[in-house]
This record gives structure tokens, sequence and C-alpha cells, in this order.
């Protein structure tokens, strides 16, 4: 009798040992990030207007997100998913400084994270400034991003997307971005786009025409290649790089004297001496450039 319960006692365990192992075995199901609700935003209809450089231009039909409503500033979000509709009403653009509280490190915004779905056509002037961005997903459907839209934060990669318009000036600067490739709709690199950043490497398109003032200053770049689409290259474009060599498969009609300092004048007087077909290649020799001879 004592042997059968013990068989019994043991066959229960058995049981139990099994459906445990089983439901360890089981994965969990896959997690899905959910938008961030519809009533943490402010919206209004597309009656608001980027500057894109050179006009004002309005936002596309829609509802433009305008910032966080009270419930949504209570809740102190650190991971933004923006919906791609609120109240049945499709968003289209992030409006200017939506996400911007103030300026300087007292007054940074507490978001990390931002998806932007598919659908945003705009991101607005200021919409992201002096956050604490590490991570931005930005959708095809961008077709503008807005000055200073992300300056002042912690980003350490960006994908811009394909198809894109135009980025303005000081979009990306002061952030930790070490790599950019530049998509080939882009004509012009604006003023201070990329400034202050850890680019190691950067692409830059042969749809681009022109590149602004201090675009790349104040990074890690050693060498660069310069399409033949540019035909102007501003002041202190590439100004406190370390760099080593540059490559141009064309030759400007206009580069500054200090777009390549220390020593930048020595590339504008080189290529405007030069003889030869491109490309040119100009190698630093102390604060200065030579060019390479084939």
């Amino acid at each position: 009798m004592k042997n059968k319960k013990n068989i019994g006692l043991l066959a229960a365990l058995a049981a139990l040992s099994v459906m445990a192992c089983s439901w360890y075995a089981a994965p969990p199901p896959p997690y899905v990030a959910l938008p961030t609700p519809g009533e943490y935003f402010t919206t209004n209809d597309s009656d608001m207007n980027l500057w894109n450089g050179s006009a004002s231009v309005p936002f596309p039909p829609g509802s433009v997100i305008t910032g966080l409503s009270p419930e949504g500033e209570a809740a102190e979000l650190t991971e933004l998913i923006i919906p791609p509709t609120i109240n049945g009403v499709a968003i289209t653009a992030i409006g200017n400084s939506a996400f911007f509280q103030d300026w300087g490190e007292a007054n940074r915004g507490s978001l990390t994270t931002v998806i932007i779905p598919a659908g945003i056509q705009i991101i607005g002037n200021m919409a992201f400034l002096n956050n604490s961005l590490t991570e931005v997903t930005i959708p095809g459907s961008v077709q503008s991003i807005g000055s200073v839209a992300f300056q002042d934060n912690f980003l350490t990669e960006v994908t811009i997307p394909a198809n894109i318009q135009s980025i303005q000036q000081q979009a990306f600067q002061n952030n930790f971005l070490a790599e950019v490739i530049i998509p080939a709709s882009v004509q012009r690199i604006e003023n201070f786009t990329f400034t202050n950043n850890n680019l190691t490497e950067v692409t830059i398109p042969g749809s681009v025409q022109s590149i602004g003032v201090v675009a790349f200053a104040s990074n890690l770049l050693t060498e660069v290649i310069i399409p033949a689409s540019v035909h102007s290259i501003e002041s202190q474009a590439f100004d406190s790089n370390p760099l080593t060599e540059v490559t141009f498969l064309g030759n400007p009609t206009t580069v500054h004297d200090w777009a390549f300092n220390p020593g930048g004048v020595d590339i504008v007087t080189g290529l405007q001496n030069v003889t030869t077909p491109p490309p040119f290649t100009f190698v630093r020799v102390g604060q200065g450039w030579e060019l390479l001879e084939d």
C-alpha cells in the first residue's frame, strides 16, 4: 500500500514537472510597441508654414502635431511612438517646436527614442530641439526636415530617407553622429547641418551642388570626396576636422579660402592653377595643402 502511494506521488510530481517544462518552453509573444495615446498630443489643421531656406512652404493637408497635451506632459515620456492618425485624421506633419521645451541643459527634454510613422511628410523647425534622443526612425514619406529640428540631442546614427527634398540648416548640429549617408535627392547641404558631431565618414552624392557655411565643421573626418556636381563650397565648411586628404572629382567654381582650414587657401590656389583634368587630390603637409601629382 505504501509503495502504491509512493508511486502515485512520484507520478504526480512527474506530471507537474512536465507541465512546468512545457510552460517555460513556450516562447512569450513578441513585444509590440503601441503608439503613444492620441490624447497625449495637441494637434491643429495644416495652417502652419515651414521656411525651406528660400520660401515659406505650407504644411500638407491633414493634421499637424503641435506638442504634448497636459496628459502627455504629466506622463513624462521617454519613448514617443507617434500614431499615424488621431481621432480618425491622418497625421502628416510634426509642427514647429512641437517637442522643444526650452534652451539649455537644465531644460533638456526627456525624450530618448522617437518613432515617426509613415505618412509624415514634414518635420518642422526646432521640432525635437534640446531633447535626449539617442535614436530616431525617420520614414521614407518625410520630404523635409526643418531648421534645428534635431539639434542638441545625443543621436549616434540616423538614416535619412532616400527621397527627402531638403534638410535645413542646423538640423543635426551638436549630436554624436559617426557616419551619415546623404541621399541623392539632396541638392544643397545647408549651413551648420552636421556641425559638431563625431563624423568619421560622410558620403556626399552627385546631386549636391553646394555645401554651406560650417556644414561639416568640428567633426573627425580624415578624408572627403567632393563630387563633380559641387560648384560652391562656403566658408569653414570642413573647418576643425583632422583632414589629411581631399579629393575633387570636378573643379568647383567657388571654394572659400577658409573652407578647408587650416591652410585652405592652398587648395583654392591649387584649383585655380591646375592645368590637368580632374580628379584632383590634395594632401595635408604641415599646416597647408599640396596637390598630389600623378
